[in-house]
């Protein structure tokens, strides 16, 4: 199905509106006697730019203009319609299948629609609950980078037939699905359990990993990639201390003591718990001894970071419960002794202990044990395929030792990738790669999926794409959406509406430049099979520039009208925006008043302009006239100035010269120099003097000292 036209008889901030979302047809609603014309737009191009399979609409308009809201108009009439039937609301026109030429009016009006003449034939559904609907509407899938509580806290849910498990929003009483990949949203609804920011981190890694390796497999990505993919992503490892354990313990480790062993006045217990931590804080001040001699094995550093998680995770449980009273570690002693035979590691057999733990499986410590056996089976399956960074304190000088890397190739390991100053730790190290997507996906996402797990509380793997801000926004978008897309591919679904929040507000103007064409490649290339409708809000006219006016909805500010004629003509008015000069979209599509600079710049140069032509007038000179301007400039701006004794006056006139010679536009800096060589200058020579300077310094600017000494040659040629 495709949307071609919704009506808003009143909602949020419309009254008696229409917008326009296919550029295959024309529609006119007559609102005084309710009559519908859907003709053919014979001038469409959309097929011809976007595709067979993609239609494309862009929303713009004034902030505050209406623009969510139109777009929570459609979502509340797919997967809210029951309120529909309670409100005057409007109707919206779908094409029943693409290119068909039959159309369905679901109208929530109290008004009787009719055919007006020389329209294409529709059939009207009065209210129908969607139980009733013949064809299945459109999936809808949404997409904003906007952090606020109200997405956030918003589940796009509309009762109790929502299914939670599996895809969050899949509805079983019909076929479409609405997909939420909103920041916002995916915060609260990650898929992973534990802190919920951190598990919205690993599930967006769990993406782009999928997406990682669909790239790296297919040729003509850089049509949706304005980028060079990564080679590969990239793992660090944070070496795990006792610091982490002062949330979920009762008090600080430093307070207690065990067995008598501490200071006195300290809380004495016999905690095995206690004792184990107050082992691993001296075992970690011996840790860095390892590192420095370059005898520390990756997998014993592995095998220290695992154990601290699961000692943190243990406590943690224990704390969120709060079963325990305080300082009564009874059932984590218990726990701990029977895992580690109630004995405390040492230096010399720490490594060992961890090791033999975590081989044994026990049922308590499964879901480590098995993260462990990852890691083995990566490193056999993979080789230098998988490799790992170390990031140590700055204070650890031998980083240059290729011992500490023993996992991998010695060959690879070459001092290129450390730091030759001694104690810094550098950037160089995060050019290893984790996982380059060649061998074994399987494996390294079981190993992930596997960390995501023991790491829900607190990380020690970082993991890095090596790719900017900017970039790493782009591949993750395109994360998010291939999930999703692939979901609905494989329900065999035909139509979906892809609805993206001011998409462009994150990016260059030249990334902004390819917004259009990339979404566009993306859908047509990996899911030629899905007809596609790309609703995108935007405030960027370098977007707009690859849109047509047919496919384009312009809203104005909030305002009630009540002339609907008044209102289509308004819409309809707009220049042609498709290859359109940037300038003109700014002031025609997005309704800017005209100017093309800044606020403030603009109340500068009004505020000096009229001082400026104030002054002129006045007959005295210097000190006094200094002030007249000074004092009516800053009365210009609305702001208050004080001249002190030691008149400063001259000192803010200076400034203003400089201000002056700051004007990017030649003939606004060239009229402001001349009324203050007027107000300033003594003679007509002196201001002619002026204006030929000021004239030598803008030639020298923009053609070099060349160019001023061939001027100067032909004046003298002149005399």
């Amino acid at each position: 199905m495709r949307l071609v036209y919704l009506w808003i008889e009143r909602y949020g901030c419309f009254n008696g509106q229409g917008f326009r979302f296919s550029s295959k047809y024309h529609v006119d609603f007559n609102k005084k006697d309710n009559t519908i014309v859907i003709q053919k737009n014979e001038d469409d191009i959309g097929d011809l730019l976007f595709g067979g399979n993609i239609d494309f609409t862009a929303i713009v308009g004034n902030n505050g203009a209406g623009k969510s809201t139109l777009l929570d108009f459609i979502r509340k009439f797919l997967f809210q319609s029951s309120e529909f039937n309670k409100e005057n609301l409007g109707f919206l026109i779908f094409e029943n299948n693409k290119d068909s030429g039959r159309f369905t009016i679901y109208d929530y009006t109290q008004n009787s629609l009719n055919a007006g003449e020389n329209s294409l034939s529709f059939e009207v559904r009065k209210g129908a609950p969607f139980e009733q609907y013949i064809d299945p509407f459109p999936d809808l899938l949404y997409y904003s980078e906007i952090l606020e509580y109200k997405y956030y806290d918003n589940d796009f849910d509309d009762g109790n037939d929502q299914i939670t498990s599996g895809d969050p929003l899949f509805y079983p009483d019909r076929e479409w699905s609405q997909y939420n990949i909103s920041s916002s949203y995916l915060i609260k609804n990650n898929g992973f359990a534990g802190n919920s920011v951190r598990a919205y981190f690993h599930a967006d890694i769990k993406r782009q990993i999928v997406f990682f390796e669909k790239l790296k497999n297919r040729r003509g990505f850089k049509k949706y990639i304005p980028f060079s993919i990564p080679k590969g992503l990239g793992i660090s490892i944070d070496i795990l201390d006792t610091d982490i354990f002062r949330d979920v313990l009762d008090d600080s480790l430093e307070s207690y003591e065990y067995q008598g062993q501490g200071h006195h006045g300290e809380n004495n217990t016999d905690s095995f718990t206690i004792g184990l931590l107050k082992r691993m804080k001296d075992l970690h001040r011996k840790l860095f001894h390892q590192i420095n001699s370059g005898t520390l094995y990756i997998d014993e550093l592995l095998c220290w970071n695992i154990f601290m998680v699961f000692l943190y995770n243990l406590l943690y449980d224990r704390k969120s419960y709060g079963d325990s009273e305080k300082d009564d570690y009874e059932e984590a002693d218990d726990l701990l002794g029977k895992l580690l035979n109630s004995e405390f590691p040492d230096i010399n057999n720490v490594f060992e202990t961890i090791r033999s733990m975590l081989d044994r499986s026990e049922e308590e410590i499964e879901i480590y044990s098995f993260f462990y056996s990852l890691i083995k089976d990566l490193r056999d399956s993979n080789g230098n395929d998988i490799q790992i960074d170390i990031k140590c304190p700055e204070n650890i000088s031998s980083l240059n030792r290729p011992g500490i890397m023993k996992y991998f190739n010695p060959n690879d390991i070459t001092k290129d990738f450390f730091s030759e100053n001694g104690g810094n730790y550098v950037d160089e190290l995060n050019k290893k790669l984790g996982w380059s997507g060649l061998k074994d996906k399987d494996i390294f996402s079981r190993f992930f999926d596997s960390y995501a797990k023991i790491s829900s509380n607190i990380d020690f793997l970082k993991f890095e794409w090596g790719l900017s801000s900017g970039e790493y926004n782009m591949f993750n978008l395109y994360g998010r959406l291939s999930e999703k897309m692939d979901i609905i591919s494989s329900r065999r679904r035909k139509d979906m509406i892809a609805v993206f929040d001011e998409l462009d507000s994150t990016y260059h103007p030249e990334w902004q430049q390819r917004i259009v064409s990339a979404l566009q490649s993306f859908f047509a290339d990996l899911y030629p099979h899905i007809n596609i409708h790309i609703i995108l809000t935007t405030h960027s006219p370098v977007l707009l520039s690859d849109v047509p006016q047919d496919n384009v909805i312009f809203i104005r500010e909030r305002q009630a009208r009540e002339n609907q004629d008044e209102e289509n003509q308004a819409e309809e008015n707009h220049r042609q925006t498709f290859a359109a000069n940037i300038a003109t979209l700014y002031y025609d599509s997005f309704f800017m008043k005209k100017g093309s600079i800044g606020e403030l710049a603009k109340d500068q140069i009004n505020a000096l302009y009229s001082a400026l032509c104030k002054t002129e007038n006045i007959a005295s000179n210097g000190a006094e006239k200094e002030k007249f301007l000074v004092t009516e400039y800053f009365s210009g701006l609305h702001r208050e100035v004080r001249l002190n004794e030691n008149d400063n006056a001259h000192a803010i006139v200076n400034q203003l010269y400089g201000l002056i010679r700051s004007v990017g536009e030649d003939i606004w800096r060239y009229k402001l120099e001349a009324k203050m060589n007027r107000c300033f200058d003594e003679n007509e020579e002196a201001r002619h003097n002026q204006e030929l300077s000021a004239y030598i310094r803008r030639l020298r600017d923009r053609q070099g000292e060349i160019a001023v000494q061939k001027l100067i040659e032909e004046i003298k040629g002149k005399i």
